[in-house]
């Protein structure tokens, strides 16, 4: 048996379970676990946090098999674990952080790291946390630059497809200040399908994202049948912002999978200044709802 602290070393990778009734969620494992761990954890109806319980200044090279290169390359930057100097609202101090240097305008430079789900799913909860530095819209509005970066970026496959094959995203800054939810569909429904806001000139980029703070993050997502039951529903700062459900399924094939997701994302231009962003820890269910989605209001 490998104890607890001995796989924490070998690996690199430590994995927080929470209890649950056992019909309330799936357990999934992004890394082996000693035996008799896992059967007590399945016998809790666990799920499974991302918590980037690293030592800090590691990259997606030294994550594990279960995480991957999501475009660190050109110079620039990177995606590294990195110590916060106080907790974050969850807690801890361990944290993701994208980092992008100094670019020319005319790049697009993109960086982050990609965490592939151990099982496709085609319903899915999360919950995370993403933090943008306070000088990040420096050049950005006033400049007309449009970067379109992602608080999430959710891979989907078909059976036997690339696992990049689609996307469904939640933008930050997309032509300089908004947000956005879509859904790329490469078949039936449109290849880019936009998710109205709720009151979107709230949600702005420089007043509700950009102002060096966390916010908690969390989405319901599921694939349809060719019913018309797929959806997407969004929460910011536990806000209901994003409540779509069908009649549009959001796939082009009733079997595609939601596959991993990127941590990170691209600019569509390049930084005036050496500037980061963070996510805090992912905590992923399947099977039934937790607890926040049954919430008033949710």
């Amino acid at each position: 048996m490998i104890d607890s602290a001995a796989a924490r070393q070998a690996l690199l990778v430590a994995v927080v379970f929470l209890s649950a009734p056992a019909s309330a969620c799936s357990q999934v494992d992004s890394v082996p676990v000693d035996p008799d761990t896992e059967s007590e954890l399945e016998a809790l109806g666990s799920t499974h946090v991302v918590d980037w319980d690293f030592p800090a200044g590691t990259t997606w090279r030294d994550m594990g098999s279960g995480y991957e290169d999501g475009g660190n390359a050109g110079g620039a930057g990177e995606s590294r674990v990195v110590d916060l100097t106080e907790p974050g609202p969850w807690g801890g101090t361990k944290a993701l952080e994208n980092h992008f240097g100094v670019i020319p305008t005319a790049a697009q430079p993109q960086v982050g790291t990609v965490w592939w789900l151990p099982e496709p799913e085609r319903e899915i909860w999360y919950e995370t946390w993403v933090r943008f530095g306070p000088n990040w819209e420096i050049g950005e509005v006033a400049e007309g630059i449009v970067h379109d970066h992602k608080v999430h970026f959710m891979y989907t496959q078909a059976p036997g497809g690339s696992r990049y094959s689609n996307r469904w995203e939640w933008k930050v800054g997309i032509w300089g200040d908004a947000m956005s939810a879509a859904a790329h569909d490469h078949g039936t429904v449109g290849y880019y399908t936009l998710l109205p806001y709720d009151d979107p000139g709230s949600l702005s980029a420089t007043a509700t994202a950009w102002d060096g703070e966390w916010h908690r993050v969390r989405a319901h997502y599921r694939i349809g049948d060719g019913s018309g039951n797929g959806v997407m529903r969004l929460w910011w700062d536990d806000r209901l912002v994003v409540n779509y459900t069908g009649p549009r399924d959001l796939s082009d094939t009733p079997d595609r999978r939601f596959s991993g997701m990127l941590f990170g994302g691209n600019r569509n231009q390049g930084t005036a200044q050496p500037m980061s962003f963070y996510f805090g820890p992912l905590t992923l269910w399947t099977g039934e709802a937790p607890a926040w989605d049954a919430q008033p209001g949710a």
